[in-house]
């Protein structure tokens, strides 16, 4: 199912290019890549928030978005790693 959430998301942004507001809370996405980003131009805000990332590093495809202003991220287990680093 993953693969087709992944797909999903980078078809949204070749048939969406001016889409500005994407949520993909408690989809079970664990991986962002770069490429899937480079279609998301406009992409002003994002929800990720309850998603499976798992990884900090895997976030920083979003360093893409050349319009984003607005992450959401609460829930997800990559959180949890860097909440132990700050206790």
């Amino acid at each position: 199912m993953l693969r087709f959430v992944l797909f999903d998301f980078v078809i949204s942004g070749i048939h969406f290019p001016f889409l500005r507001h994407l949520g993909l809370a408690d989809c079970p996405l664990s991986s962002i890549s770069r490429e899937g980003c480079q279609y998301f131009e406009n992409l002003q805000s994002i929800s990720l928030s309850n998603t499976s990332l798992q990884d900090l590093s895997q976030i920083s495809a979003l360093n893409f978005l050349p319009a984003l202003t607005e992450l959401r991220i609460g829930g997800i287990p990559a959180l949890s790693e860097l909440t132990g680093k700050l206790t």
